[in-house]
């Protein structure tokens, strides 16, 4: 098949045209997302198209972790634990955050069950996970002989919000 090359005649058809490609890249992401997380493709893929710049970064960032090995400490994608993980995830999205699971916590803004949105934090006892933005989907990096994954949350204690 030849390939037709396509002459943009201004910036805003330029951005009109990736703003389409990102929204069905983002599309057929949540289609593969979704059922590992036990959620609604069509609601995930709605959350994340309104979703700001950053949390997307961050939320892709984790997401292309997936099937990383734990590695305890580890903050990097050679191996992260759960608080290297979202760190590293938010960082790229270019927010600095504290390194343990309780700092990322305690320094979090509180917030409730209903107030997340993606790239907010998942909280139990020593261990933090990345909210999806629908139900209880999070990417986690679980423990020791796992890798990171996509799964609901389980037992929880607290939500924080990174940024407003």
């Amino acid at each position: 098949a030849a390939v037709r090359a396509t002459t943009f005649s201004d910036s805003t058809t330029i951005a009109l045209v990736a703003d389409a490609l990102y929204l069905g890249q983002l599309a057929e992401l949540a289609s593969m997302v979704a059922p590992r997380a036990g959620v609604d493709p069509n609601e995930l893929y709605s959350v994340w198209a309104n979703t700001q710049d950053r949390r997307m970064v961050a939320v892709l960032t984790a997401l292309s972790q997936t099937g990383t090995p734990y590695k305890r400490l580890g903050t990097s994608p050679g191996g992260f634990d759960c608080s290297g993980l979202v760190h590293y995830s938010w960082s790229q999205a270019g927010v600095k955050l504290t390194r343990s699971s309780g700092d990322q916590i305690r320094n979090a803004r509180r917030i409730d069950q209903i107030e997340l949105r993606p790239g907010d934090i998942v909280w139990r006892p020593g261990h933090v996970l990345m909210y999806l933005g629908v139900g209880e989907a999070t990417v986690d990096s679980p423990r020791s002989g796992q890798v990171v994954e996509i799964k609901p949350w389980g037992r929880v204690r607290r939500f924080g919000s990174t940024i407003d």
